[in-house]
């Protein structure tokens, strides 16, 4: 039984912070609805800037500072919604990245010839 004992004191020691408490380690995350700082538009600007240069919705890999716009939103759909751009999964956005990859395709293979 004493060892049942030891065990227990070293996972305690172990987690030393109690749960639900907040970690200034952990970023703050927006909400909808919540108005967005200059820190968040600051961060929005490099998904803006490459949805202007694409045409279309980026994905998380077409975006240099995806993790750091992921860190304070979550998810890449509410970082799209905060930024005001459409849907990723918007039927025309998907026709637009589908045209791309198409002519990407077309041009490689002419580069091939």
């Amino acid at each position: 039984m004493d060892s049942g004992k030891k065990v227990k004191k070293k996972r305690q020691r172990r987690h030393s912070y109690k749960r639900g408490a907040s970690h200034s380690r952990e970023p703050k995350l927006w909400k909808p609805g919540e108005p967005l700082t200059p820190t968040d538009l600051d961060l929005l600007s490099g998904l803006q800037g490459a949805y202007r240069h694409l045409n279309y919705v980026p994905s998380q890999r077409e975006v240099p500072n995806a993790p750091d716009i992921k860190k304070r939103f979550r998810t890449w759909g509410e970082a799209i919604a905060a930024a005001g751009l459409p849907r990723y999964n918007d039927s025309r956005q998907m026709l637009l990245r589908q045209q791309k990859k198409q002519a990407e395709k077309e041009s490689e293979e002419n580069n091939r010839k």
